[in-house]
């Protein structure tokens, strides 16, 4: 189960600012929205992010807000560098490409100072991710202005900002960011790869970019440059929860089940429960070959949410009922053994 899909098209979204950013840094200032606002704003994300196109993420997104976050701790003398430079990145493209035909659902919302909304993605290969969209209201209209992936673990604009800091020390590093993420939208990952070892030292030392390198090595299928790829991560960034998100396929390979359940643990208390983490419980468990524990988390799932439990999973709880039926229906009595002659 591929976990790239779900970096990108997170990664995308929060670079889309890229495309359209003005030379104006002030972050602006947001009014708080209503629990009704945020709801009736929250259906309409997750109808954007469905459909995942730029006029859908148009309505959506102030993109000029995110690009005054992103700009801030930037050097004033930097920041007209760092708008210039970024046209050459095209991000949009690449999150309706990874996000075609997935599904976005809203889940809740979370007040406080800075109202998020959580969305969760699932993707047609069963990857998945969840995101906390920040929203407020500028100039009388409802907008998302960040957010946090739990895929990358971070405000999205913190991460951009840390990338693009380390760009300005090195201008060829532009063009090189440009070409990985040209190169992971087309699904070239050999040479997305290719691209990223060539990043400047400190880009390939950022946050975001670490990440790229996780999911790169996953779609390359290379073992090795997998768990390199995400220690060299969780080493650096040993508070990041992305780490369980990237590393619960990798441990089902090395057969540490209980590692990829804890895991999921851990995810399934970030978003205070979810349906779709049943399913992906009944996943490791049928790979473990517990099958009664496979048949308990889709049980559990189907009467949660039926509708993140897929055709496959229905059948699969189908054979394991049938076959448990087998198993306890009461054999025939054998006939009477035959009386012997003398």
């Amino acid at each position: 189960m591929s976990r790239s899909k779900r970096t990108l098209a997170v990664v995308c979204l929060t670079l889309l600012t890229i495309v359209a950013c003005k030379d104006k840094t002030k972050p602006f200032k947001y009014d708080l929205v209503t629990r009704s606002e945020a709801k009736a704003f929250a259906k309409k994300l997750e109808k954007a992010l469905t459909t995942c196109t730029r006029a859908s993420m148009a309505t959506v997104y102030d993109v000029d807000g995110m690009m005054r976050l992103v700009a801030q701790g930037v050097a004033k003398n930097k920041r007209k560098q760092l708008i210039a430079g970024q046209s050459q990145v095209r991000l949009a493209d690449s999150c309706r490409t990874a996000t075609k035909a997935g599904k976005a659902k809203y889940l809740r919302i979370t007040a406080g100072a800075e109202p998020r909304v959580l969305i969760r993605m699932i993707f047609p290969d069963g990857s998945f991710n969840y995101v906390e969209y920040f929203v407020g209201k500028r100039d009388g209209r409802v907008v998302a202005y960040d957010m946090r992936s739990y895929s990358m673990g971070r405000r999205q604009t913190e991460i951009a900002r840390e990338v693009f800091k380390s760009l300005l020390s090195d201008s060829a590093g532009v063009r090189g960011i440009g070409l990985v993420t040209e190169f992971m939208r087309l699904g070239k990952f050999k040479k997305a790869h290719v691209a990223l070892s060539m990043l400047p030292a400190e880009v390939r030392k950022s946050e975001g970019v670490m990440l790229w390198a996780v999911s790169i090595a996953a779609e390359l299928d290379d073992a090795k440059e997998f768990t390199d790829a995400l220690e060299a991560f969780v080493a650096r960034f040993p508070n990041n929860p992305a780490a369980d998100f990237h590393g619960i396929d990798r441990l089902i390979v090395l057969k540490r089940f209980k590692a990829a359940l804890d895991s999921i643990d851990r995810i399934d208390k970030r978003v205070r429960g979810d349906a779709y983490l049943d399913v992906i419980r009944a996943s490791v468990y049928s790979i473990k070959g517990d099958l009664a524990a496979m048949a308990s988390h889709i049980r559990k799932a189907l009467m949660r949410e039926p509708g993140v439990v897929t055709k496959y999973w229905e059948d699969q709880l189908a054979e394991y009922d049938k076959q448990r039926a087998a198993r306890a229906k009461p054999a025939s009595p054998s006939a009477a053994p035959p009386k012997r002659s003398d």
